[in-house]
């Protein structure tokens, strides 16, 4: 009888290097049996496809710029990601989202891509991005970088300019407030348009502006410009305007005693006459040529603005020089009567009534004459000076047009009158004739 014989079994395993496989291929295994001495026939595996592994998380992530403005795009970037897969290209994705209140809370994310544009963006906003690696396949997982704010700087309160107007040479009381909004200080810049005038001190926030001198004939406004720079980023400013108009000046001379004058087309239209011209001035009367009287003027309670273009007798205590801000010059239409009038040349400047006297009905008659206070006399001219009363003589009734067109810078030329009025307590008299009118004379 013949003895069996005995085969021992052993399970060997074979591993191959991954440094071999690509991603993508397939590989199938086969074994086989042996004693030894002898094989059994091959069996081989099901097939298998080598996968690819997803890269490693970004080891930063980070937004530009660190400090943004309001125009700034912001651009994220993010590195340090690796693939175990040999030959895989590793690429980056990105998200970003905003907090409106420190970063207590956040948006969603979204807005896909490296670049936020600056539209997006709003002053005080913190905004994050967060990136990820591909290989074009698998995802890492998201890294998130630290938040950015944007950097704003705004004009809170101003630019404001007072008083406006202002009056020739005058000074106004500039001032502007502004806040950046990471509490970075503030450095400020005033320039006028043209040059005009001056600033007591140009880099604070609240300057002083001396007006230049404005022309007789008319207001000029000037363009005030700010300009708010951070002084820990200079690229970050603001600028703002504010306009002013500076009025022309009336100069008006007063003498002591009696003075044909007048407030002109004062800016400050509320303020009594004897505030305008000053404190000297006691009393004042003007005339009512169809009354043929004169009448008390109320000081206390009678403004510039209501004697505009009349003409008035001031009696003064002193002698005062006034500067009175003006008006833009305009026309003023005052009732006349036949025979003598007292009318007022309301601007700052001469006004030559050949253009500036427009009768509304018969003949206004020219020369007319004013009053020489310094040599207690009258004078015929035909040129008034700034803020001066005249009298004219009308052969109607109806009305008269006081008119800009006739402002002038010539010299007044005047012819004094060779009668001077007797100097009683009363202050005199004088007869004006105006025979071509054929009336008889009037005493004033």
């Amino acid at each position: 009888m013949r003895r069996a014989r005995s085969v021992t079994q052993s399970v060997i395993s074979h591993t191959d290097p991954a440094a071999r496989w690509g991603w993508g291929q397939q590989w199938q295994a086969r074994a086989r049996a042996t004693d030894g001495t002898n094989f059994s026939a091959w069996t081989l595996s099901t097939a298998v496809t080598i996968g690819s592994s997803a890269p490693t998380a970004p080891t930063t992530c980070s937004v530009a710029p660190a400090s943004p403005t309001t125009t700034d795009d912001l651009t994220a970037s993010a590195s340090g990601s690796t693939d175990p897969d040999a030959g895989d290209t590793v690429s980056y994705e990105y998200q970003w989202r905003s907090s409106t209140d420190g970063g207590a809370t956040w948006s969603a994310w979204g807005n896909d891509g490296a670049t936020l544009p600056a539209a997006q963006t709003a002053e005080g906003q913190q905004w994050q991005a967060r990136a990820r690696a591909t290989d074009g396949t698998n995802f890492s997982a998201w890294t998130v970088s630290a938040a950015v704010t944007i950097h704003g700087l705004t004009i809170t309160a101003g630019p404001t300019a007072d008083p406006d107007p202002v009056a020739s040479g005058g000074q106004v009381q500039c001032s502007v407030t502004a806040e950046d909004n990471l509490g970075h200080a503030l450095s400020y810049e005033w320039t006028a348009e043209g040059g005009a005038g001056s600033f007591d001190d140009a880099t604070s926030a609240s300057p002083v502006w001396t007006a230049p001198a404005a022309a007789c004939d008319g207001q000029t406004q000037y363009t005030l410009t700010v300009t708010i720079t951070c002084t820990d980023d200079p690229t970050l400013s603001v600028s703002d305007t504010v306009i002013i108009t500076v009025t022309p000046t009336m100069n008006l001379s007063l003498a002591t005693g009696w003075n044909l004058a007048t407030a002109g087309s004062p800016a400050d239209a509320a303020a009594a006459i004897g505030d305008l011209v000053g404190p000297s001035v006691q009393t004042a009367y003007t005339w009512d040529p169809g009354q043929f009287r004169y009448d008390l003027v109320d000081l206390p309670a009678t403004t510039g603005a209501s004697l505009t273009a009349r003409g008035t007798w001031l009696l003064s205590d002193q002698d005062a020089n006034r500067g009175i801000a003006m008006h833009s010059a305009e026309q003023h239409v005052l009732n006349v009567g036949m025979g003598w009038n007292l009318l007022a040349n309301p601007y700052g400047c001469p006004l030559d009534l050949a253009t500036g006297l427009i009768a509304g009905g018969g003949q206004l008659i020219v020369p007319a004459y004013i009053w020489d206070a310094q040599n207690f006399t009258y004078a015929l001219t035909s040129v008034i000076p700034a803020g001066a009363s005249f009298w004219v003589m009308s052969d109607y009734n109806g009305q008269a047009t006081i008119d800009p067109a006739g402002m002038t810078t010539a010299t007044v030329a005047t012819t004094s009158l060779a009668n001077r009025p007797e100097t009683g307590t009363d202050g005199g008299s004088i007869q004006l004739a105006a025979s071509a009118a054929g009336t008889s004379d009037r005493a004033i």
